[in-house]
Order: C-alpha cells, then sequence, then structure tokens
C-alpha cells in the first residue's frame, strides 16, 4: 500500500483508508471510500500541486496534505 500522493499517474487504485473526521465525511459524500477504485489523472511531485484523480466519472482535486493520508493500493 501507498499513499494517494505517491500513486503513479495513469494508475488506478483501490482506497483502503481515508482519514477520520470532516476530512473524510467530504471525501466520502464524493464518493472516496475504502473500496472504491479511482483513476490518478494527475499526480506531480511538486508540494503544492494537488493529486487529481477521477471517480464515477467526475475528477476531483485533492491537496497533497490530503491524498498524503489516503492509503490506496494499485489494482492494474
Amino acid at each position: 500500500m501507498v499513499s494517494l500522493s505517491r500513486a503513479p499517474e495513469g494508475a488506478r487504485v483501490r482506497v483502503r483508508s481515508v482519514p477520520e473526521g470532516s476530512v473524510g465525511s467530504m471525501l466520502r459524500s464524493r464518493g472516496i471510500m475504502p473500496g472504491s477504485v479511482l483513476f490518478v489523472v494527475r499526480s506531480s511531485s511538486v508540494a503544492w500541486s494537488p493529486v487529481i484523480v477521477e471517480v464515477m466519472g467526475a475528477r476531483i482535486a485533492i491537496g497533497r496534505d490530503v491524498a498524503d493520508n489516503i492509503e490506496v493500493e494499485v489494482v492494474d
């Protein structure tokens, strides 16, 4: 498992865990929860650059500090 911020661009990943609290609630409301499969659209190594994922047909930008706390595994 790796953090979403370290997942390779172009990979499909399965979410294993998300942070608790209001951040976790916001992610779950957007379809990012344990078991969901995401497509990593963009993941730059630049510290201020967000990670962009596609889930359920929508693209979502996630701040790197939040992406650091989402654990995923590459599925293909």
